[in-house]
């Protein structure tokens, strides 16, 4: 495991040679409702690789697709494998964002900034597991601004003013927005990301 140059992510981490970076099953993260994984992730091989991992719960990887690189999204339920898999490739070299949630009951995986958002799966929060998290197992490249969320929580009230309010919430891909509501009803417009989570 090395960090990264600012030619090439200054700040990210560069994985290679099957270690990877470990967290305890005690430490690791353990979601038990809606959650999601986002960041951003460079391959500097194709083929099949493990960026994010916890056996027998949940994971990300990149897996062959017809030739091209795709990233799986999986949970499992019950011994059961979930999964999404995107709908555009990775291309090796390029910082590629992804965002991974399971939300209302279906794996959505989203790439890059303005790509589409594949829906896979029905599938219900992962299975308990005493594995410990592993990120960048099997893989040749970077990880950057990997972040893992619940989105089950509640959002927090900041400003209430008789009949409107501003929600603080964390959206899909670890971004904390603002949402107005009025009179009880919800507005359903952004009011614009304040900050990664």
């Amino acid at each position: 495991v090395e960090y990264g140059d600012a030619a090439e992510g200054a700040g990210s981490v560069r994985v290679s040679g099957g270690d990877g970076i470990t967290v305890s099953a005690a430490n690791a993260f353990s979601p038990s409702g809606d959650f999601g994984i986002s960041g951003y992730v460079r391959l500097e091989a194709e083929g099949s690789q493990t960026i994010v991992s916890r056996s027998g719960s949940y994971g990300i990887a990149a897996i062959d697709v017809g030739g091209q690189t795709h990233l799986e999204f999986t949970v499992m339920n019950d011994g059961t494998t979930r999964q999404v898999v995107s709908a555009e490739p990775l291309v090796p070299g390029s910082w590629t964002h992804f965002a991974a949630r399971l939300q209302d009951g279906r794996l959505q995986l989203l790439l890059g900034d303005g790509g589409i958002v594949k829906v896979g799966d029905l599938a219900l929060p992962p299975d308990d597991t005493n594995a410990p998290l592993v990120m960048g197992g099997v893989f040749d490249g970077k990880l950057d601004e990997v972040a893992f969320f619940d989105l089950t929580r509640r959002p927090n009230v900041v400003f209430e003013n008789g009949k409107p309010t501003i929600d603080v919430t964390l959206n899909g891909e670890g971004w904390v927005e603002l949402f107005l509501r009025s009179q009880g009803m919800f507005a359903g417009v952004p009011l614009g990301a304040l900050a990664r989570y």
